[in-house]
């Protein structure tokens, strides 16, 4: 009971009573394990947990070592946690762990996801002894952030791409709408005898469905066809997104049926793609079907599902899901209750609306703009 113990000796120390040689004896070998438990909770996405135990094992008065910020730095990344990044480089600093090329690494992929370009680079410039995985992380950062000139001019620098990043440059075409660019990437990297995987699928897919390249989108099923991909469920997923947003929900609807297993991207995918079809009865319908198989539906499913609602005027239906995200814990999120607001307003229940409205712990212009369009 790692997190029980240090729990304990924190209360022990805010309740004014000072620990002795045995309560150092039992908890210094607890904090030995930190570094494992907070590995464990980044690679489960359990990123606020990882910061949480980083700030007990201080309390402690635990030195972090390599391992420790290794798995501390991506917990800020995913979080956008640029702050307490920046203070955990400056712990890395005291420490002397800044030559470990896999801390490096951390904290340039830190400051390229905390939209820090500058100092990912100036990290980057300073790091003797880089990897490949410092180099992708770099052209990560980048086209993230929208450089895509710098992040190709240094793609170009590296002495031996692999895979990873000939993918972050493919994703990062993709992400940004350069259909072309991506698609063009995709075929160098083959050309340079690197066979795609599942990431590089699911980098690609995105930039034929949001610019409704349904052509180019049958080729690259085709090639995920011929390198074996077709019963991986993302890519799946990824493909049958892809279809929808190209207008072709048949398609995307035998893609579906044909999944030997179901996760809540494909069922929020089949959601999103009926309801974007105006195919009203069956989005009701998938939805309905989701719950039956046990899949908890999040903040994705009912942004999709209420606007179906509001359209139908189907207030029975709306209340009910209402109902649904109560016990979902999801209504302090602003873009389902601002979908809430929404479906109230245009089946009628302004009051209600207004209700909701005046809860929300926070408001965007989304959230204002639906209130005005309510009344």
């Amino acid at each position: 009971f790692v997190e029980k113990t240090l729990q304990t000796f924190n209360q022990m120390q805010l309740a004014g009573v000072k620990p002795d040689s045995t309560t150092f004896a039992s908890i210094l070998p607890v904090c030995a394990k930190m570094g494992t438990l907070q590995q464990g909770y980044a690679q489960n996405g359990l990123f606020e947990k990882t910061l949480d135990s980083f700030k007990q094992m201080q309390l402690a008065g635990v030195e972090p070592d390599s391992t420790t910020f290794a798995s501390i730095l991506p917990a800020c990344a995913k979080m956008g946690a640029l702050e307490h990044g920046m203070y955990i480089h400056q712990s890395i600093i005291e420490s002397e762990f800044l030559s470990d090329v896999a801390v490096a690494n951390a904290l340039i992929d830190m400051y390229g996801k905390c939209g820090s370009i500058d100092k990912a680079r100036k990290m980057f410039d300073k790091t003797p002894r880089r990897d490949v995985i410092s180099w992708t992380a770099m052209i990560a950062g980048y086209t993230q952030n929208g450089v895509l000139g710098e992040a190709m001019r240094l793609f170009k620098e590296i002495p031996q791409p692999d895979i990873v990043s000939w993918n972050a440059m493919v994703k990062g075409y993709s992400q940004n709408g350069f259909v072309e660019e991506a698609l063009e990437t995709f075929k160098q990297m083959q050309l340079a005898g690197l066979k795609p995987n599942s990431t590089t699928f699911i980098s690609i897919l995105p930039a034929c469905a949001k610019t409704g390249a349904l052509k180019q989108g049958i080729n690259i099923h085709q090639n995920i066809i011929i390198s074996g991909f077709s019963s991986d469920v993302v890519v799946a997923s990824a493909l049958a997104d892809m279809y929808a947003k190209c207008g072709s929900i048949e398609k995307a609807h035998e893609l579906f049926n044909k999944m030997r297993q179901r996760n809540l991207i494909s069922w929020n995918t089949m959601i999103a793609g009926y309801a974007q079809n105006r195919f009203v009865e069956k989005t009701l319908q998938t939805f309905n079907q989701m719950q039956l198989a046990g899949v908890k539906p999040d903040s994705t499913t009912f942004a999709s599902i209420l606007p179906v609602c509001a359209k139908m005027r189907a207030l029975q239906q709306g209340m009910d899901i209402h109902q649904s995200i109560v016990e979902n814990g999801l209504l302090s999120d602003v873009v389902v209750v601002s979908a809430l607001v929404d479906m109230y307003a245009k089946c009628g229940r302004t009051q209600k609306a207004h209700q909701l409205f005046d809860k929300m712990p926070q408001r965007d212009v989304v959230s204002w703009s639906t209130m005005i369009a309510g009344y």
